[in-house]
């Protein structure tokens, strides 16, 4: 018998999937507990404030959760219609769609978290949104769109183009 002279080896690799289970997991795991190690806010002269990492990540590294309360679109829309009435509360939307509907989260209520502080770069973004769904709600996570260094400002792309925006806010187009 082989096995006699030759012990039985098992391969430590992973498939796939089990290494996108264990990532899953891991950022569902950050999500649940808040968790947003290794970023800062800091003040900037042209936008007030801005979020910078205090340590490398990796690519595809969970950063943040864009965190707020989770509306339809329409409620979106007719809040940000209030908040344009005294601008200097400002208005932190981000709308996506899920399951086929428009939502929003809103994150004009000053939570502590640092998602909505990241700034807007449509040149060289380095952060990206990745939405994960736990108990079919869905999350906005903000994980490293490159690798990124110690001190690096983290930005990404907003995505909004529309004219009246672009308007009210000419950093957008940069």
């Amino acid at each position: 018998m082989i096995t006699e002279h030759f012990p039985l080896r098992r391969s430590s690799r992973q498939t796939k999937s089990m290494v996108e289970k264990e990532k899953f997991d891991a950022m569902a795991e950050k999500l649940k507990n808040k968790e947003e190690e290794g970023i800062e806010k800091f003040a900037t002269e042209e936008k007030k404030w801005g979020v910078r990492s205090t340590r490398p990540f990796s690519k595809g590294e969970f950063i943040c959760e864009y965190s707020g309360e989770l509306i339809s679109a329409e409620e979106a829309k007719d809040r940000e219609a209030r908040y344009a009435l005294v601008p200097e509360v400002g208005c932190y939307m981000y709308y996506f769609e899920f399951l086929g509907r428009k939502m929003c989260v809103d994150a004009t209520a000053d939570n502590k978290r640092h998602g909505r502080l990241l700034n807007h770069s449509k040149t060289n973004p380095n952060v990206v949104t990745k939405m994960v769904i736990l108990d079919n709600v869905p999350y906005l996570c903000l994980v490293a769109g490159r690798d990124i260094c110690k001190g690096e400002q983290l930005e990404y792309d907003y995505g909004d183009r529309s004219k009246m925006s672009v308007q009210s806010h000419p950093w957008l187009v940069k």
